[in-house]
């Protein structure tokens, strides 16, 4: 479905005047990556062929952004985002108005990133895979970038052959005091369906670790992750349709062809509603104000309801160095 953005202009607020008050965008670049992890999907996928207008446009793009809506959270994500042509200077191009969040299993040069791009309201998130890294290897590249200015976290996915690793993996990490974060497993393994299928020891066990994370973030954020994912799903932990969402109001995914969809739900997004195309659309814009969510099933235990709190803290972010926002304190 598309929404139609025709009609009158709506008054644009720069930040947004309600909670979170910045727009934050996931940025998928690509969903290709150059690693085959054997509990990940997404290079499986038949996905969109990524659109390369070079870092000039990137910028002109990201520039108009912020006219619209002042500095916004980008969360770079894939795939693997640091193989698209032109990453690090992308990076550096986006971070001069916007915060930057970036999902990425390090296959860039940290040393070069960190010459080229300034540090202070950039955050990674590095994505650990044993079957192609050594935990000390990358934790030292992370203490680096962590060291160096670039607040650095590493994320693990509970995959049912990882899980005698995680407390080790757990405790290697937060003893330099880097913050821990882990997914359940989402998908098949072993003729069972997970996250569905975890056994009560894996459940207690993935449980205990959330609780007792080091962080008091991570033990929030992988708690929630438990319960969403491993917990007691059923119908009542989804979002229904047609409750009022701020996503594509404060909230949009940018896929690899440009095209901007609410969210995530759904194919390739477009459940919830396609936006237009961030690349192709000279007149594109956000939603200018909440509606009612289109799609049956909602994904995400951070949705945007209009109706609660519950996911503000979900959604905080580094501020931007330069422009700060209402929950700055700066308004």
């Amino acid at each position: 479905m598309h929404i139609n953005m025709n009609g009158p202009a709506k008054k644009i607020d720069t930040p947004r005047n309600r909670a979170p008050y910045r727009v934050y965008w996931n940025w998928e670049l690509t969903h290709d990556c150059n690693y085959r992890c054997s509990y990940c999907e997404t290079w499986r996928d038949d996905v969109p062929t990524p659109l390369y207008p070079g870092p000039d446009r990137w910028k002109q793009i990201w520039d108009r952004m912020y006219g619209l809506y002042g500095s916004c959270v980008v969360r770079f994500s894939g795939g693997e985002p640091s193989i698209y042509p032109g990453f690090i200077d992308i990076i550096a191009a986006v971070a001069r108005n916007h915060s930057i969040d970036i999902t990425t299993n390090l296959s860039f040069d940290e040393r070069e990133f960190a010459r080229k791009v300034e540090p202070g309201s950039i955050a990674v998130s590095a994505s650990f895979h044993p079957e192609f890294n050594d935990i000390h290897d990358f934790l030292e590249r992370v203490l680096f970038l962590h060291n160096s200015g670039f607040i650095s976290t590493i994320c693990y996915v509970a995959y049912p052959p990882q899980l005698d690793r995680l407390e080790y993996f757990k405790k290697t990490v937060e003893d330099k005091n880097i913050m821990f974060k882990f997914l359940p497993f989402t998908g098949k393994y072993g003729g069972r369906e997970y996250p569905r299928d975890y056994t009560s020891e894996e459940r207690e066990l993935i449980y205990g670790a959330a609780v007792k994370a080091k962080d008091p973030k991570a033990r929030e954020l992988n708690t929630k992750w438990y319960e969403w994912n491993a917990g007691k799903r059923d119908s009542e932990n989804g979002v229904k349709k047609g409750r009022v969402c701020l996503m594509g109001y404060m909230y949009a995914v940018i896929h690899p062809d440009g095209e901007v969809t609410r969210c995530c739900a759904g194919a390739a997004g477009r459940d919830s509603g396609v936006l237009g195309n961030i690349i192709h659309d000279g007149d594109f814009r956000l939603l200018g104000e909440p509606r009612e969510c289109r799609a049956a099933n909602c994904p995400c235990f951070k949705a945007m309801l209009a109706e609660s709190d519950s996911w503000h803290s979900m959604w905080e972010a580094l501020p931007h160095k330069k422009y700060k926002n209402k929950t700055d304190g700066n308004h």
